[in-house]
Protein backbone atom coordinates (compact mmCIF):
# COMPACT_ATOMS: atom_id res chain seq x y z
CA UNK A 1 0.00 0.00 0.00
CA UNK A 2 1.46 3.53 -1.05
CA UNK A 3 0.20 6.33 0.44
CA UNK A 4 1.58 9.40 -1.30
CA UNK A 5 -0.25 13.09 -1.91
CA UNK A 6 0.75 15.23 -4.92
CA UNK A 7 0.19 19.25 -4.94
CA UNK A 8 0.38 20.99 -8.15
CA UNK A 9 -0.23 24.62 -6.30
CA UNK A 10 -3.68 26.60 -6.95
CA UNK A 11 -4.84 27.76 -9.93
CA UNK A 12 -3.70 30.90 -11.10
CA UNK A 13 -4.80 33.52 -13.71
CA UNK A 14 -2.35 35.55 -16.02
CA UNK A 15 -2.26 38.08 -19.04
CA UNK A 16 -1.79 37.44 -22.51
CA UNK A 17 1.67 37.05 -23.24
CA UNK A 18 2.74 36.62 -19.91
CA UNK A 19 4.58 33.62 -17.95
CA UNK A 20 3.71 31.73 -14.92
CA UNK A 21 5.43 29.46 -12.53
CA UNK A 22 4.05 26.19 -11.73
CA UNK A 23 5.65 24.22 -8.73
CA UNK A 24 4.86 20.91 -7.35
CA UNK A 25 4.98 19.27 -4.06
CA UNK A 26 4.26 15.63 -1.95
CA UNK A 27 6.49 13.97 1.15
CA UNK A 28 9.24 11.50 0.11
CA UNK A 29 8.99 13.20 -3.78
CA UNK A 30 12.12 11.78 -5.86
CA UNK A 31 10.53 12.70 -9.55
CA UNK A 32 8.07 14.91 -10.94
CA UNK A 33 6.70 15.11 -14.62
CA UNK A 34 4.42 17.93 -15.79
CA UNK A 35 2.23 17.33 -19.03
CA UNK A 36 -0.78 19.47 -20.66
CA UNK A 37 -3.52 17.62 -21.80
CA UNK A 38 -2.71 16.93 -24.41
CA UNK A 39 -0.41 15.18 -23.30
CA UNK A 40 2.97 17.02 -24.50
CA UNK A 41 5.90 16.84 -21.59
CA UNK A 42 6.40 20.19 -20.31
CA UNK A 43 9.07 19.10 -17.69
CA UNK A 44 10.52 16.59 -14.99
CA UNK A 45 11.55 19.41 -12.15
CA UNK A 46 9.60 20.48 -9.43
CA UNK A 47 9.08 23.32 -11.15
CA UNK A 48 8.11 24.44 -14.48
CA UNK A 49 7.86 27.96 -16.35
CA UNK A 50 4.69 28.00 -18.62
CA UNK A 51 3.13 30.44 -21.03
CA UNK A 52 0.09 29.62 -22.83
CA UNK A 53 -1.71 31.33 -25.13
CA UNK A 54 -5.24 30.57 -23.65
CA UNK A 55 -6.40 28.68 -20.43
CA UNK A 56 -4.86 25.43 -20.10
CA UNK A 57 -4.91 22.99 -17.39
CA UNK A 58 -1.81 21.52 -16.31
CA UNK A 59 -0.95 17.89 -14.47
CA UNK A 60 2.19 17.15 -12.32
CA UNK A 61 2.56 13.29 -11.85
CA UNK A 62 5.03 12.71 -8.68
CA UNK A 63 6.62 9.82 -7.39
CA UNK A 64 8.32 8.91 -4.49
CA UNK A 65 10.94 6.55 -3.40
CA UNK A 66 8.87 3.32 -3.16
CA UNK A 67 7.36 4.08 -6.59
CA UNK A 68 4.31 5.43 -5.10
CA UNK A 69 2.61 7.73 -8.29
CA UNK A 70 0.16 10.34 -7.27
CA UNK A 71 -1.70 13.92 -10.03
CA UNK A 72 -2.19 16.25 -9.58
CA UNK A 73 -3.68 19.42 -11.94
CA UNK A 74 -3.56 23.26 -11.65
CA UNK A 75 -5.45 25.28 -13.95
CA UNK A 76 -3.59 28.58 -15.33
CA UNK A 77 -6.44 31.26 -16.59
CA UNK A 78 -5.38 33.60 -19.97
CA UNK A 79 -7.41 36.79 -19.24
CA UNK A 80 -6.52 38.50 -22.38
CA UNK A 81 -7.63 42.48 -23.06
CA UNK A 82 -9.46 42.82 -26.09
CA UNK A 83 -7.25 43.70 -28.77
CA UNK A 84 -7.41 47.55 -29.99
CA UNK A 85 -9.30 48.58 -33.24
CA UNK A 86 -7.17 50.03 -35.63
CA UNK A 87 -8.44 52.28 -38.11
CA UNK A 88 -6.31 53.45 -41.23
CA UNK A 89 -7.20 56.54 -43.09
CA UNK A 90 -7.93 57.67 -45.86
CA UNK A 91 -7.50 53.75 -46.97
CA UNK A 92 -4.69 50.87 -46.08
CA UNK A 93 -3.80 51.29 -50.08
CA UNK A 94 -3.03 54.29 -51.11
CA UNK A 95 -0.84 55.76 -53.98
CA UNK A 96 2.63 56.45 -53.62
CA UNK A 97 3.53 59.60 -52.22
CA UNK A 98 0.51 59.30 -49.86
CA UNK A 99 0.13 59.33 -46.34
CA UNK A 100 -1.66 56.84 -44.18
CA UNK A 101 -2.98 57.46 -40.63
CA UNK A 102 -3.55 54.72 -38.66
CA UNK A 103 -5.82 54.92 -35.62
CA UNK A 104 -6.33 52.95 -32.44
CA UNK A 105 -8.81 52.66 -30.00
CA UNK A 106 -8.66 54.25 -26.64
CA UNK A 107 -6.26 52.66 -24.19
CA UNK A 108 -4.58 53.65 -21.32
CA UNK A 109 -1.01 52.91 -22.82
CA UNK A 110 0.20 52.41 -26.96
CA UNK A 111 3.18 51.03 -28.84
CA UNK A 112 3.61 50.87 -32.11
CA UNK A 113 6.00 48.98 -34.03
CA UNK A 114 7.63 52.07 -35.85
CA UNK A 115 8.36 53.62 -31.95
CA UNK A 116 5.35 56.00 -31.91
CA UNK A 117 3.68 55.74 -28.44
CA UNK A 118 0.58 57.75 -29.43
CA UNK A 119 -2.76 56.54 -29.77
CA UNK A 120 -2.04 57.66 -33.77
CA UNK A 121 1.01 57.18 -35.99
CA UNK A 122 1.14 58.50 -39.83
CA UNK A 123 3.13 56.26 -41.80
CA UNK A 124 4.75 56.20 -45.27
CA UNK A 125 6.17 52.90 -46.73
CA UNK A 126 4.38 49.36 -46.87
CA UNK A 127 4.57 46.78 -44.55
CA UNK A 128 2.61 45.42 -41.68
CA UNK A 129 2.50 47.31 -38.02
CA UNK A 130 1.50 46.65 -34.88
CA UNK A 131 0.09 48.33 -32.03
CA UNK A 132 0.57 47.17 -28.70
CA UNK A 133 -2.23 48.43 -25.86
CA UNK A 134 -2.56 47.82 -21.87
CA UNK A 135 -5.23 49.73 -19.42
CA UNK A 136 -2.40 50.37 -16.87
CA UNK A 137 1.17 49.49 -16.36
CA UNK A 138 0.38 46.71 -14.32
CA UNK A 139 -2.20 45.32 -16.50
CA UNK A 140 -2.81 43.03 -19.24
CA UNK A 141 -1.31 44.01 -22.39
CA UNK A 142 -3.29 43.68 -25.75
CA UNK A 143 -2.29 43.87 -29.43
CA UNK A 144 -3.29 44.02 -32.82
CA UNK A 145 -1.58 44.28 -36.93
CA UNK A 146 -2.67 46.52 -39.82
CA UNK A 147 -1.35 46.29 -43.47
CA UNK A 148 -0.92 49.00 -45.33
CA UNK A 149 0.19 49.66 -49.32
CA UNK A 150 1.45 52.22 -51.23
CA UNK A 151 0.92 51.53 -54.97
CA UNK A 152 3.29 53.04 -57.34
CA UNK A 153 2.32 56.27 -59.68
CA UNK A 154 1.79 55.60 -63.35
CA UNK A 155 4.59 56.94 -65.91
CA UNK A 156 3.04 59.51 -67.75
CA UNK A 157 4.74 60.43 -71.01
CA UNK A 158 2.99 62.95 -72.55
CA UNK A 159 5.67 63.24 -75.56
CA UNK A 160 8.52 65.43 -76.35
CA UNK A 161 8.23 69.64 -76.95
CA UNK A 162 7.79 70.34 -80.37
CA UNK A 163 7.07 72.95 -82.51
CA UNK A 164 4.80 73.43 -85.60
CA UNK A 165 4.00 75.09 -88.64
CA UNK A 166 0.70 76.76 -90.24
CA UNK A 167 -2.60 76.08 -88.20
CA UNK A 168 -3.30 72.38 -88.96
CA UNK A 169 -4.49 71.20 -86.51
CA UNK A 170 -2.26 68.67 -84.03
CA UNK A 171 -2.89 65.32 -82.25
CA UNK A 172 -1.09 64.93 -79.14
CA UNK A 173 -0.91 61.50 -77.55
CA UNK A 174 -0.23 60.17 -74.12
CA UNK A 175 0.74 57.14 -72.74
CA UNK A 176 1.21 54.80 -69.30
CA UNK A 177 -2.12 55.17 -67.56
CA UNK A 178 -5.85 53.75 -68.41
CA UNK A 179 -7.81 57.20 -68.31
CA UNK A 180 -6.66 60.35 -69.26
CA UNK A 181 -7.46 64.08 -68.74
CA UNK A 182 -5.92 67.42 -70.26
CA UNK A 183 -6.00 70.87 -69.76
CA UNK A 184 -4.60 73.77 -71.45
CA UNK A 185 -6.28 76.77 -69.05
CA UNK A 186 -8.55 78.85 -70.14
CA UNK A 187 -8.18 78.27 -74.07
CA UNK A 188 -10.22 75.73 -75.04
CA UNK A 189 -8.19 74.14 -77.84
CA UNK A 190 -8.65 70.41 -77.03
CA UNK A 191 -11.02 68.30 -78.75
CA UNK A 192 -11.85 65.39 -76.23
CA UNK A 193 -9.93 66.12 -72.95
CA UNK A 194 -10.41 62.44 -71.82
CA UNK A 195 -9.21 60.85 -74.66
CA UNK A 196 -5.59 59.55 -74.55
CA UNK A 197 -4.59 61.26 -77.95
CA UNK A 198 -7.03 64.60 -78.41
CA UNK A 199 -7.15 66.94 -81.70
CA UNK A 200 -6.04 70.41 -80.90
CA UNK A 201 -6.36 73.82 -82.32
CA UNK A 202 -3.31 75.64 -81.91
CA UNK A 203 -3.32 79.47 -81.52
CA UNK A 204 -0.55 81.58 -82.26
CA UNK A 205 2.46 81.51 -79.44
CA UNK A 206 3.06 78.87 -77.07
CA UNK A 207 0.90 76.85 -75.23
CA UNK A 208 1.69 74.04 -72.32
CA UNK A 209 -0.53 71.25 -72.42
CA UNK A 210 -0.95 69.17 -69.02
CA UNK A 211 -2.31 65.91 -69.08
CA UNK A 212 -3.19 63.92 -65.98
CA UNK A 213 -3.12 59.98 -66.16
CA UNK A 214 -4.46 57.69 -63.95
CA UNK A 215 -3.47 53.56 -63.74
CA UNK A 216 -6.33 50.99 -62.38
CA UNK A 217 -5.03 51.22 -59.07
CA UNK A 218 -6.49 55.28 -59.09
CA UNK A 219 -3.38 56.86 -58.34
CA UNK A 220 -2.49 59.83 -61.03
CA UNK A 221 0.13 61.57 -62.41
CA UNK A 222 1.06 64.23 -64.53
CA UNK A 223 2.97 65.26 -67.76
CA UNK A 224 3.25 68.32 -69.99
CA UNK A 225 4.33 69.13 -73.96
CA UNK A 226 5.05 72.44 -74.53
CA UNK A 227 3.93 73.31 -78.23
CA UNK A 228 5.21 76.32 -79.86
CA UNK A 229 2.89 76.98 -83.56
CA UNK A 230 5.09 79.39 -86.24
CA UNK A 231 3.22 80.34 -89.34
CA UNK A 232 4.55 79.22 -92.35
CA UNK A 233 6.71 80.96 -94.52
CA UNK A 234 4.56 83.08 -97.80
CA UNK A 235 4.22 81.34 -100.58
CA UNK A 236 7.06 81.27 -102.85
CA UNK A 237 7.18 81.87 -107.01
CA UNK A 238 8.98 80.30 -109.67
CA UNK A 239 10.28 82.55 -112.81
CA UNK A 240 11.44 80.65 -115.84
CA UNK A 241 13.68 81.34 -118.77
CA UNK A 242 16.87 79.25 -119.38
CA UNK A 243 16.71 78.10 -115.62
CA UNK A 244 14.22 78.04 -113.01
CA UNK A 245 14.63 80.55 -109.75
CA UNK A 246 13.18 80.42 -106.59
CA UNK A 247 11.72 83.83 -105.32
CA UNK A 248 10.79 84.30 -101.55
CA UNK A 249 9.72 87.27 -99.54
CA UNK A 250 11.27 85.93 -96.37
CA UNK A 251 14.88 84.52 -95.63
CA UNK A 252 15.68 80.51 -96.95
CA UNK A 253 17.49 77.99 -95.20
CA UNK A 254 17.17 75.58 -98.34
CA UNK A 255 15.39 74.52 -101.08
CA UNK A 256 13.93 71.58 -102.66
CA UNK A 257 12.97 71.21 -106.52
CA UNK A 258 10.54 68.60 -107.21
CA UNK A 259 9.24 67.15 -110.89
CA UNK A 260 5.80 67.66 -110.62
CA UNK A 261 3.13 65.24 -112.52
CA UNK A 262 0.51 67.74 -113.63
CA UNK A 263 -2.15 65.20 -114.64
CA UNK A 264 -1.81 62.61 -110.96
CA UNK A 265 -0.84 65.76 -109.01
CA UNK A 266 2.24 63.76 -107.38
CA UNK A 267 5.61 65.05 -106.89
CA UNK A 268 9.21 63.22 -106.20
CA UNK A 269 12.15 65.17 -105.18
CA UNK A 270 14.45 65.89 -107.64
CA UNK A 271 18.02 64.51 -105.99
CA UNK A 272 20.63 67.01 -105.89
CA UNK A 273 18.26 70.07 -106.55
CA UNK A 274 18.70 72.11 -103.58
CA UNK A 275 20.25 75.24 -104.90
CA UNK A 276 17.67 78.78 -105.65
CA UNK A 277 18.43 77.76 -109.32
CA UNK A 278 17.35 74.75 -111.31
CA UNK A 279 17.93 74.23 -114.48
CA UNK A 280 15.96 71.50 -116.13
CA UNK A 281 16.76 68.58 -117.83
CA UNK A 282 13.19 67.82 -119.25
CA UNK A 283 10.51 69.02 -120.02
CA UNK A 284 7.60 68.88 -117.50
CA UNK A 285 6.17 70.64 -114.32
CA UNK A 286 7.76 71.62 -111.39
CA UNK A 287 7.24 73.33 -107.43
CA UNK A 288 10.29 74.13 -105.31
CA UNK A 289 10.08 73.97 -101.24
CA UNK A 290 11.69 76.49 -99.34
CA UNK A 291 12.24 75.53 -95.56
CA UNK A 292 12.98 79.14 -93.03
CA UNK A 293 15.06 79.30 -89.82
CA UNK A 294 12.11 77.89 -87.88
CA UNK A 295 11.83 74.85 -90.08
CA UNK A 296 8.63 75.74 -91.54
CA UNK A 297 7.99 75.00 -95.24
CA UNK A 298 5.99 76.20 -98.21
CA UNK A 299 5.87 74.84 -101.64
CA UNK A 300 5.60 77.42 -104.64
CA UNK A 301 2.18 76.40 -107.00
CA UNK A 302 3.31 73.97 -110.22
CA UNK A 303 5.49 75.74 -112.89
CA UNK A 304 5.32 74.52 -116.64
CA UNK A 305 8.67 74.38 -118.11
CA UNK A 306 9.09 73.05 -122.20
CA UNK A 307 12.67 71.85 -121.97
CA UNK A 308 12.91 72.81 -126.20
CA UNK A 309 16.58 72.20 -126.57
CA UNK A 310 16.45 75.55 -128.58
CA UNK A 311 20.76 76.13 -130.14
CA UNK A 312 22.42 78.92 -128.55
CA UNK A 313 23.07 82.18 -130.43
CA UNK A 314 25.15 81.96 -133.15
CA UNK A 315 26.46 84.41 -136.47
CA UNK A 316 26.68 83.71 -140.43
CA UNK A 317 28.49 85.44 -143.10
CA UNK A 318 25.88 88.04 -145.20
CA UNK A 319 24.58 86.98 -147.73
CA UNK A 320 24.52 83.09 -146.29
CA UNK A 321 21.78 80.98 -144.75
CA UNK A 322 21.32 78.91 -141.08
CA UNK A 323 19.13 76.70 -140.15
CA UNK A 324 17.66 77.19 -136.25
CA UNK A 325 16.36 74.41 -134.86
CA UNK A 326 14.61 73.22 -131.25
CA UNK A 327 13.49 69.83 -129.98
CA UNK A 328 11.38 68.65 -126.85
CA UNK A 329 7.61 69.68 -127.71
CA UNK A 330 4.65 69.15 -129.89
CA UNK A 331 3.80 72.71 -131.06
CA UNK A 332 6.71 74.80 -132.52
CA UNK A 333 5.83 78.80 -133.66
CA UNK A 334 8.88 80.54 -134.66
CA UNK A 335 9.06 84.45 -134.98
CA UNK A 336 11.10 87.23 -135.93
CA UNK A 337 12.19 90.64 -134.63
CA UNK A 338 9.03 91.84 -135.91
CA UNK A 339 6.48 89.43 -133.81
CA UNK A 340 5.94 87.88 -137.88
CA UNK A 341 4.93 84.43 -137.72
CA UNK A 342 7.46 82.48 -140.18
CA UNK A 343 7.29 78.77 -139.14
CA UNK A 344 5.83 76.08 -137.41
CA UNK A 345 7.99 73.73 -137.51
CA UNK A 346 11.11 72.05 -135.18
CA UNK A 347 13.20 74.26 -137.92
CA UNK A 348 13.03 76.95 -139.93
CA UNK A 349 15.89 78.00 -142.52
CA UNK A 350 16.55 81.88 -142.36
CA UNK A 351 18.98 84.87 -143.86
CA UNK A 352 18.75 87.66 -142.25
CA UNK A 353 20.73 90.56 -143.93
CA UNK A 354 21.38 92.04 -140.38
CA UNK A 355 21.61 90.94 -136.80
CA UNK A 356 18.27 89.33 -136.00
CA UNK A 357 16.75 87.77 -132.99
CA UNK A 358 14.21 85.09 -133.47
CA UNK A 359 11.65 83.80 -130.87
CA UNK A 360 10.65 80.15 -130.52
CA UNK A 361 7.71 79.51 -128.71
CA UNK A 362 6.99 75.80 -127.67
CA UNK A 363 4.29 73.35 -125.91
CA UNK A 364 5.00 70.48 -124.05
CA UNK A 365 2.39 67.25 -124.28
CA UNK A 366 1.39 68.85 -120.59
CA UNK A 367 0.41 72.00 -122.47
CA UNK A 368 3.55 73.96 -120.73
CA UNK A 369 4.52 76.78 -122.44
CA UNK A 370 8.20 77.89 -123.06
CA UNK A 371 9.46 81.34 -124.94
CA UNK A 372 13.05 81.13 -125.79
CA UNK A 373 15.51 83.55 -128.07
CA UNK A 374 18.00 82.75 -130.55
CA UNK A 375 20.20 85.82 -131.48
CA UNK A 376 21.60 85.47 -134.98
CA UNK A 377 24.81 87.78 -135.65
CA UNK A 378 25.42 88.60 -139.75
CA UNK A 379 28.78 89.59 -140.22
CA UNK A 380 29.76 91.50 -143.15
CA UNK A 381 32.03 89.81 -145.61
CA UNK A 382 35.27 91.14 -146.40
CA UNK A 383 35.65 93.47 -149.12
CA UNK A 384 36.42 91.91 -152.93
CA UNK A 385 39.67 91.59 -153.79
CA UNK A 386 41.31 93.01 -156.96
CA UNK A 387 43.80 90.88 -158.98
CA UNK A 388 46.91 92.73 -160.49
CA UNK A 389 48.13 90.74 -164.03
CA UNK A 390 51.93 91.37 -164.36
CA UNK A 391 54.15 88.42 -164.51
CA UNK A 392 52.31 86.45 -161.11
CA UNK A 393 48.79 87.32 -160.23
CA UNK A 394 48.56 89.79 -157.04
CA UNK A 395 45.48 89.80 -154.43
CA UNK A 396 44.88 93.20 -153.27
CA UNK A 397 42.70 93.45 -149.98
CA UNK A 398 41.94 96.54 -147.74
CA UNK A 399 42.23 93.95 -144.44
CA UNK A 400 45.07 92.28 -142.61
CA UNK A 401 45.14 88.96 -140.96
CA UNK A 402 43.26 87.07 -144.24
CA UNK A 403 43.85 83.88 -145.98
CA UNK A 404 43.95 83.39 -149.28
CA UNK A 405 42.71 80.63 -152.22
CA UNK A 406 43.61 80.40 -155.55
CA UNK A 407 41.03 79.12 -158.23
CA UNK A 408 41.17 78.53 -161.98
CA UNK A 409 37.98 79.08 -163.57
CA UNK A 410 36.01 78.11 -166.61
CA UNK A 411 35.60 81.43 -168.61
CA UNK A 412 33.09 79.86 -170.69
CA UNK A 413 31.53 77.61 -168.09
CA UNK A 414 31.69 79.64 -164.99
CA UNK A 415 32.85 77.50 -162.82
CA UNK A 416 35.82 77.72 -160.61
CA UNK A 417 38.32 74.72 -159.35
CA UNK A 418 40.46 74.92 -156.06
CA UNK A 419 44.38 75.06 -156.63
CA UNK A 420 45.47 72.67 -153.74
CA UNK A 421 48.52 74.86 -152.37
CA UNK A 422 47.38 78.01 -153.81
CA UNK A 423 47.12 80.09 -150.62
CA UNK A 424 49.50 82.62 -150.80
CA UNK A 425 48.92 86.51 -151.55
CA UNK A 426 50.81 85.96 -154.80
CA UNK A 427 50.10 83.30 -157.50
CA UNK A 428 52.17 82.35 -161.10
CA UNK A 429 49.89 80.26 -163.52
CA UNK A 430 51.46 77.36 -164.88
CA UNK A 431 49.15 77.47 -167.90
CA UNK A 432 46.76 80.17 -169.57
CA UNK A 433 43.41 80.53 -168.75
CA UNK A 434 41.23 82.28 -166.32
CA UNK A 435 41.98 83.19 -162.53
CA UNK A 436 40.50 84.02 -159.33
CA UNK A 437 41.14 84.59 -155.38
CA UNK A 438 38.89 84.43 -152.44
CA UNK A 439 40.11 86.07 -149.51
CA UNK A 440 38.69 84.87 -145.43
CA UNK A 441 38.88 86.87 -142.94
CA UNK A 442 39.40 86.02 -138.84
CA UNK A 443 35.24 85.66 -139.03
CA UNK A 444 35.36 83.26 -141.18
CA UNK A 445 33.74 84.89 -143.82
CA UNK A 446 34.68 85.24 -147.37
CA UNK A 447 34.60 87.07 -150.93
CA UNK A 448 35.74 86.27 -154.34
CA UNK A 449 37.29 88.55 -156.60
CA UNK A 450 36.37 88.65 -160.70
CA UNK A 451 38.29 86.30 -162.81
CA UNK A 452 40.89 87.40 -164.91
CA UNK A 453 42.50 86.05 -167.96
CA UNK A 454 46.13 85.19 -167.70
CA UNK A 455 48.26 84.21 -171.09
CA UNK A 456 52.22 83.40 -170.41
CA UNK A 457 53.82 86.28 -171.98
CA UNK A 458 50.59 88.24 -172.85
CA UNK A 459 49.16 90.41 -169.66
CA UNK A 460 46.82 93.03 -169.43
CA UNK A 461 48.13 96.25 -168.93
CA UNK A 462 47.70 100.16 -169.02
CA UNK A 463 49.92 102.67 -171.34
CA UNK A 464 49.85 106.31 -171.01
CA UNK A 465 47.71 106.56 -174.68
CA UNK A 466 43.45 106.25 -173.89
CA UNK A 467 42.93 102.91 -175.22
CA UNK A 468 39.43 101.40 -175.11
CA UNK A 469 37.52 98.62 -176.80
CA UNK A 470 33.91 98.66 -177.09
CA UNK A 471 31.44 97.07 -177.22
CA UNK A 472 32.97 94.63 -174.54
CA UNK A 473 32.06 92.14 -175.17
CA UNK A 474 31.38 92.66 -179.15
CA UNK A 475 29.43 90.78 -181.79
CA UNK A 476 31.49 90.93 -185.34
CA UNK A 477 33.46 93.88 -184.71
CA UNK A 478 34.48 96.25 -181.95
CA UNK A 479 35.78 99.88 -182.04
CA UNK A 480 38.99 100.56 -180.99
CA UNK A 481 38.94 104.05 -179.68
CA UNK A 482 42.73 105.58 -179.28
CA UNK A 483 43.30 108.97 -177.93
CA UNK A 484 46.87 110.14 -178.63
CA UNK A 485 48.44 113.65 -179.64
CA UNK A 486 50.71 112.54 -181.67
CA UNK A 487 50.83 110.75 -185.04
CA UNK A 488 52.05 106.92 -184.40
CA UNK A 489 51.99 103.86 -185.92
CA UNK A 490 50.48 100.52 -184.17
CA UNK A 491 50.68 97.06 -184.85
CA UNK A 492 47.40 95.19 -183.47
CA UNK A 493 47.17 91.29 -182.57
CA UNK A 494 44.35 89.63 -181.13
CA UNK A 495 45.14 86.18 -178.95
CA UNK A 496 42.88 83.23 -178.17
CA UNK A 497 43.00 81.88 -174.51
CA UNK A 498 46.10 79.36 -175.91
CA UNK A 499 48.41 82.41 -176.99
CA UNK A 500 47.75 82.00 -180.72
CA UNK A 501 47.74 84.74 -182.60
CA UNK A 502 43.99 84.84 -184.49
CA UNK A 503 44.44 88.22 -185.85
CA UNK A 504 47.10 90.64 -187.18
CA UNK A 505 46.88 94.25 -188.40
CA UNK A 506 48.90 97.49 -188.70
CA UNK A 507 47.52 100.98 -188.68
CA UNK A 508 48.73 104.68 -187.61
CA UNK A 509 46.88 106.33 -184.81
CA UNK A 510 47.38 110.11 -184.28
CA UNK A 511 47.50 112.37 -187.44
CA UNK A 512 46.05 115.71 -185.13
CA UNK A 513 43.41 114.76 -184.62
CA UNK A 514 43.95 113.81 -180.93
CA UNK A 515 41.80 110.49 -181.40
CA UNK A 516 41.68 107.83 -184.27
CA UNK A 517 38.17 105.14 -183.97
CA UNK A 518 39.45 102.00 -185.51
CA UNK A 519 36.70 99.34 -186.24
CA UNK A 520 38.28 95.88 -186.35
CA UNK A 521 36.01 92.67 -187.81
CA UNK A 522 36.33 89.26 -185.78
CA UNK A 523 33.40 87.69 -187.36
CA UNK A 524 35.35 84.95 -187.92
CA UNK A 525 36.39 84.53 -184.39
CA UNK A 526 34.56 81.78 -182.68
CA UNK A 527 32.94 82.91 -179.52
CA UNK A 528 34.95 82.78 -176.46
CA UNK A 529 37.62 84.96 -174.89
CA UNK A 530 40.64 86.78 -176.27
CA UNK A 531 43.56 89.47 -175.47
CA UNK A 532 43.56 92.41 -177.62
CA UNK A 533 47.68 93.33 -177.65
CA UNK A 534 48.40 96.91 -179.00
CA UNK A 535 51.72 97.62 -179.73
CA UNK A 536 52.88 101.44 -180.48
CA UNK A 537 56.35 102.62 -182.35
CA UNK A 538 58.60 102.93 -179.57
CA UNK A 539 57.89 98.74 -178.29
CA UNK A 540 55.24 99.58 -175.43
CA UNK A 541 52.38 97.49 -175.35
CA UNK A 542 49.03 97.49 -173.87
CA UNK A 543 46.62 94.42 -173.53
CA UNK A 544 43.01 94.48 -173.00
CA UNK A 545 40.78 91.14 -172.70
CA UNK A 546 38.16 90.70 -175.21
CA UNK A 547 34.74 88.94 -175.27
CA UNK A 548 33.42 87.43 -178.24
CA UNK A 549 29.84 86.52 -178.18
Amino acid sequence: YCQLKSNAGKDTSICLGASVTLSGSATGASSYLWKDLKGTTIGTTTSVIVSPSDTTTYIVSITNALGCTDEDTVIVKVSPLAGPSINASPSNSVCEGATITLSSSTFSHYSWSNGDTTQTTQVKTAGTYTLITSGSINTCKSQSTVSVTFNALPKINAGKDTSVCGTNPLVLCASGATTYSWTDGPLNTISDSTLACPTVSLPNGSIDYIVRGTNGNGCANYDTVKVIRNNIPPIPSVTGGSFLNANSTVPVINYQWYEYNCNYNVSSAINGAIQQKYTPTISGCFIVSIRDAKGCTAYSPEYCQVKSNTQNDTSICWGTSITLKASGAITYKWKNAQGNTIGSDSSITVTPNNTTRYFISTTSSLGCDQIDTINVLVRNLPPIPTITVGNVLTANSTLSGITYQWYSYNCNTNTSTLIVGATQSTYTPTANGCYGVSITDNNGCSSSSSSVSYIIGIHEENMPVGYEIFPNPADNNFTLSINSGLAEKCNLKIYDITGRAVIVEQFTIGQGTNQTKKIIDISQLQSGIYYVELVGSNGSAIVKKLIKE
